[in-house]
């Protein structure tokens, strides 16, 4: 299988070749109706300077004879010869009785063998001009371009001037330009060349870095990252693979913890059933022990179900399973019923639980329940880190045409490092368990999932109130603001 360096260095190569060759052929084209251009006037030049020429040269004549009146005859003979050997002109030059007067050599051979094109000199003698035509491309028997004029004396035409151009003049012409033309290009597609190894080196070495990390990652090796500091696409991906194994690595580091943990919850638990129950079948605990020890096991039953339940909450969040209907209700009233269920525990640790509405009544549209489990789950957390004699508020109004609801403990607040992860899953700000025994590290991950299924964001802040010497820290979410329906 080829690389994609290869394909990429391949593709480079063929696209240079396509190009340089397409390029050649159009600059050939393009040479040769320039150079036809070009040369059908130089020929048309040429031929009317001869006849400028031949005018002072030839005198009126009559049908017996010639007369030559000016010596400039070998000039203008020396003239035919040097057009013919320079540029391959074939040049004849007739008087009006369409016989051949001057001639270059070539042309002299050929009009010796073949004789003079007669249907074509006497239209030129009868005054019609000709400019880079063809119509000698036959009487020559190649490919030619030519020019002929009338020449004139006194208003009378005593002659003709024949000037054809062979074509393959001009492909030589093209020939010579283009072999130029390439040996400059040969050093240029060198160096594109050295230019496509080195750029294809650039894109194709960073993917094979991440290639690489990728199938080590795909092996486990979950610390695998990339160096590529490129300011491109290049870079940017780099960058997201780097922050992509990152958060593998810290979800397998939270995985595990969680299992951890939860193998712990589990273990503990269960071993208390297990051994009650067979101290209970085996008479180990006496039978007036047995209810004692009965209520100890539903507690830790108790414990495990509320273990199970969490963990079927967020896999039920995850996968969006959950379609509860929203509806319109008063969040205050909801924040009521749900305090009411904390009065206990809040009792026992002589903790303040302090409702601060804005207004009687809020009414909010979401979902009914997850609201309920958010508001559980907040007041949950709260109880856990809220020391004794401390103070839990919960407050309500509207802002910004939302309804805003702040859950409030005083306590040691949060740490900058833990503030970053509260949210994530299976994270818990309390390692050794001594504020959070029952917790897994769900509930928070629970509440912000829920709260971003309702398309809001919840916030925390930790600030210091002066008066209490102590620290709040703040949970804030929104909810859709409206008035109750009739």
């Amino acid at each position: 299988m080829k690389s994609i360096k290869s394909r990429l260095r391949a593709a480079v190569v063929l696209i240079v070749l396509i190009s340089v060759f397409a390029e050649a052929a159009v600059v050939y084209y393009s040479l040769g109706r320039v150079y036809r251009r070009q040369e059908g006037a130089n020929i048309c030049d040429t031929a009317k300077r001869l006849c400028n020429v031949a005018a002072g040269i030839m005198g009126v004549t009559d049908i017996s004879g010639l007369e030559y009146t000016n010596i400039l005859e070998i000039v203008y003979s020396n003239d035919i010869q040097a057009y013919s050997e320079s540029r391959g002109y074939y040049i004849m030059t007739v008087d009006k009785y369409n016989r051949v007067i001057f001639s270059s050599q070539n042309a002299h051979n050929i009009v010796k063998h073949i004789g003079v094109p007669q249907e074509f000199i006497k239209k030129v003698l009868a005054g019609e001009s000709f400019e880079a035509t063809a119509d000698l491309s036959d009487y020559y028997g190649k490919s030619v371009i030519t020019a002929a004029y009338p020449v004139t004396e006194k208003g009378e035409i005593i002659g003709a001037v024949v000037c054809s151009l062979p074509l393959n003049y001009l492909t030589a012409l093209r020939k010579n330009t283009m072999a130029s033309i390439v040996l400059v290009m040969i050093p240029l597609f060198a160096i594109s060349l050295l230019v496509a190894y080195a750029v294809s080196g650039t894109i194709t070495n960073p993917v094979s870095k991440l290639s690489v990390a990728a199938k080590n990652i795909a092996a486990g090796d979950l610390s695998q990252r990339v160096d590529i500091k490129y300011k491109n696409e290049i870079g940017e991906l780099a960058e997201n693979f780097n922050n992509m194994a990152q958060a593998l690595e810290s979800s397998d580091k939270m995985k595990n913890s969680f299992i951890s943990d939860v193998s712990h919850e589990l273990r503990t638990p269960l071993t208390i059933i297990i051994g009650f129950l067979q101290g209970i079948s085996d008479g180990t605990i006496t039978e007036e022990k047995h209810g004692k020890y009965i209520n100890i096991c539903l507690d830790e039953s108790r414990r495990l179900s509320r273990l199970v339940n969490q963990l079927l909450d967020v896999a039920r969040l995850e996968a969006d399973a959950s379609k509860a209907e929203r509806s319109v209700f008063d969040i205050n009233e909801k924040i009521r019923k749900t305090v009411l269920g904390f009065e206990d525990r809040a009792k026992s640790k002589k903790i303040r639980i302090r409702a601060e509405f804005e207004a009687e009544k809020l009414f909010v549209s979401a979902e009914s329940d997850n609201i309920e489990r958010v508001l559980l789950n907040l007041l949950d957390n709260a109880l856990k880190f809220t020391q004794e004699d401390g103070n839990i508020i919960i407050s309500t109004g509207k802002k910004n045409g939302k309804a805003e609801i702040s859950v409030s403990n005083s306590g040691g607040g949060i740490s900058e490092e833990d503030m970053l992860h509260i949210w994530d899953k299976f994270y818990k700000t309390d390692k050794s368990r001594s504020a959070d025994k029952k917790g897994a590290g769900l509930g928070l991950y629970i509440v912000k999932t829920i709260i971003n299924s309702h398309g809001e964001r919840i916030t925390v802040s930790c600030d210091e109130n002066a008066a209490e010497q102590t620290i709040y820290t703040t949970f804030k979410f929104n909810l859709k603001s409206l008035e109750k329906e009739s």
